[in-house]
């Protein structure tokens, strides 16, 4: 079975922002539901709720898991004025659009171990490409037989990554691009 699962192309708008828009602000979120808003004293409101925050991404030390952004703004200087509720309190707080991460520290916080099975992911990191367990094939095409060729394979592309694990007796492929635009555009394939 082959399973595609396409996350959109990511682009800020100056007018609006959709779910998948604050990937450039290096943060995953998710829509909240009328009871769901409620439960944080939101009544009346709109918002998503911020559920992963990307090291090294422009929010990593402004944003919190758990914050809820309840306005957002794009000013011309590249600069997302977001207003959250954060401990029944609302806030705004700015972040630099303008600021992409380095794809050779997207996975500086995972771990890996060299096992007979290959190199195996010990510790996930918090890139979302990997599960504890999964056994790393190949990372931008580069078939990966020890540690030194995940590095290595990290620095030959400074746009783009695609990382290939076995998983739970599936193939997972993931792949991230940005373009010169900076709208980012990931993608998941499972096989299995």
């Amino acid at each position: 079975m082959l399973k595609i699962i396409l996350c959109c192309i990511f682009t800020i708008c100056a007018s609006s922002f959709a779910c998948d828009d604050y990937a450039n602000l290096g943060i995953t979120v998710q829509e909240m539901n009328h009871d769901m808003l409620e439960s944080q004293g939101l009544q009346g409101k709109n918002g998503v709720i911020v559920t992963e925050i990307a090291p090294n991404s422009p929010a990593k030390s402004i944003l919190k898991q758990g914050d809820v952004i309840i306005g957002k703004n794009l000013t011309k200087s590249g600069k997302a004025e977001l207003t959250i509720w954060r401990e029944n309190k609302s806030q705004t707080v700015v972040l630099d659009t303008n600021l992409k991460p380095k794809n050779n520290n997207l996975l500086a916080d995972a771990r890996f171990a060299e096992t007979k099975k290959g190199v195996v992911v010990t510790q996930p990191g918090t890139s979302g490409f990997f599960e504890n367990g999964d056994v790393v094939l190949a990372i931008n095409l580069h078939k990966t037989h020890e540690i030194n060729d995940i590095v290595n394979a990290l620095n030959t592309n400074n746009n783009s990554i695609t990382v290939k694990v076995a998983r739970n007796g599936s193939m997972v492929t993931q792949s991230i691009a940005v373009d010169e635009n900076g709208s980012i555009f990931r993608e998941t394939i499972v096989e299995g």
